[in-house]
């Protein structure tokens, strides 16, 4: 968290007009900020921070970093158009890949799949670096699952997979998470549920490992929720709750609302209600608290 606040206050300097900052570090910093975020989890204190800087130029790192945060707080059509103005600002190739794996990440949330798997298909995974082959499998794979080609998605992941090299890299880390979190959530999915376990908690072990709390949260849901369907109600409990605590500290209202939806579940599953109703009323604040976030 020390370092989040860190380049938070470099940022803040750097946009304050007291200083001569030339036009590479401003890019530097900006990068290193979203890497922050990223892994700290701190989208909507890092918006509430952003927009009282009124002086943000107009390129890509600027735009990129903005379809993060959007994309963060679930503001999917503004995310798209920044990550498509980053798109058209891209100088280099790896700009041109970061900013079109993420574009179709979002046109995947709106429920576009179509046109996510055109724009994945445009990139030759053989021009990236480990950490964005990483990325693209992941991305291609979720697309192809939602397409209704999940037995393929496995494939082409279970395949590559074998050939990362892995290195001292938190980028790596937490895109390799990613990686194992989705292909979990299709092997869920096919209810083979032995191997979405155990891929489930191969994302839990890397992201603890990097302290990578925007997305533990998650993971700790989904164990959770694979407890749950085996019966393991203690098991799922104790996720839910660690869930719950980190999207306390972390402000995510999205995890927190599943966290509570999650605990109705599982105790009523548990026989600790007499009725449907009472479940129900157990149940239903929770389901407000979503709703209200989504709306």
């Amino acid at each position: 968290e020390k370092s989040y606040y860190t380049i938070r206050d470099i940022i803040k300097i750097d946009f304050s007009g007291k200083i001569n900052l030339n036009i590479m570090e401003l890019k530097k910093d900006l990068r290193i900020f979203r890497e922050k975020i990223f892994i700290n989890g701190f989208v909507k204190r890092s918006y509430d921070f952003l927009i009282t800087i009124k002086n943000l130029p107009d390129i890509f790192e600027v735009n990129y970093l903005w379809g993060t945060i959007y994309q963060g707080i679930l503001e999917y059509s503004k995310a798209l158009t920044h990550y498509e103005k980053a798109y058209q600002q891209a100088v280099t190739g790896k700009e041109i890949i970061i900013s079109t794996i993420e574009m179709s990440w979002i046109l995947l949330q709106i429920n576009n799949v179509e046109k996510a798997k055109i724009i994945i298909d445009e990139l030759d995974p053989e021009q990236m670096n480990e950490n964005l082959k990483i990325s693209y499998y992941d991305r291609k794979a979720i697309i192809l699952d939602a397409l209704g080609h999940s037995l393929s998605a496995i494939e082409i992941v279970e395949e590559f997979i074998p050939t990362i090299i892995e290195k001292n890299d938190i980028g790596l880390f937490y895109r390799l998470g990613s990686l194992y979190n989705n292909l979990a959530y299709i092997y869920s999915n096919l209810k083979m549920i032995e191997q979405a376990e155990i891929n489930y908690k191969k994302a839990k072990n890397i992201w603890e490992r990097i302290h990578y709390y925007r997305s533990l949260p998650t993971i700790y849901n989904n164990i959770g929720d694979i407890a749950l369907r085996k019966g393991d109600i203690a098991i799922a409990l104790k996720y839910f709750e660690q869930s719950h605590k980190l999207c306390l500290r972390i402000d995510q209202k999205r995890g927190l609302a599943l966290s509570y939806l999650n605990f109705g579940e599982a105790y009523i599953k548990k026989g600790e209600f007499e009725n449907n109703v009472r479940g129900i009323a157990v149940a239903n604040p929770h389901k407000l608290l979503l709703m209200s976030y989504n709306s």
